[in-house]
């Protein structure tokens, strides 16, 4: 959900920015945006795994007669949060680049958008370091590796 199209959102704050907002309004925008999908996204995690949890230790009980306390560490909470808040953070990082990156007039050209930004390029497998005979060579050792382990035995 936080990766959009990027030339989208590219032209969205271009005009944002053509009504006047600052560039670190837009960033906050973006943050208070990743906060409003990230926050509950976390807590919806967390009670699914307080839900599997119980159910695993219900199971455990109920098939093997064991009774089990598992309880989760505070490592294990402050992962999940750190995790589930800084990951769309950094998710944010490239669009905010690419929106805030371009001058005014390239953002709101909505067919210059993605032109200038691919490039092709064609390198000859000798030119990048690779040899027809060391290619060979590891395809068959693949190919017999595969075969000795999974249709001898």
């Amino acid at each position: 959900m936080m990766l959009n199209d990027v030339e989208e959102r590219t032209y969205e704050f271009a005009m944002l920015r053509t009504l006047g907002f600052k560039n670190s309004s837009l960033i906050t925008l973006l943050v208070v945006q990743a906060c409003f999908q990230s926050i509950p996204a976390t807590i919806v995690g967390f009670v699914l795994l307080y839900i599997f949890l119980q159910a695993a230790q219900l199971a455990l009980y109920l098939y093997m007669g064991v009774t089990v306390a598992v309880q989760l560490n505070w490592a294990i909470v402050l992962l999940g949060i750190l995790t589930g808040v800084a990951v769309p953070m950094v998710s944010n990082i490239y669009p905010i680049k690419q929106a805030l990156g371009t001058s005014l007039r390239d953002a709101l050209d909505r067919f210059r958008q993605g032109v200038d930004e691919m490039s092709v390029q064609f390198i000859r497998m000798e030119n990048a370091g690779t040899s027809l005979t060391q290619l060979t060579i590891s395809l068959t050792v693949c190919a017999s590796s595969v075969l000795t382990l999974y249709f001898i035995p």
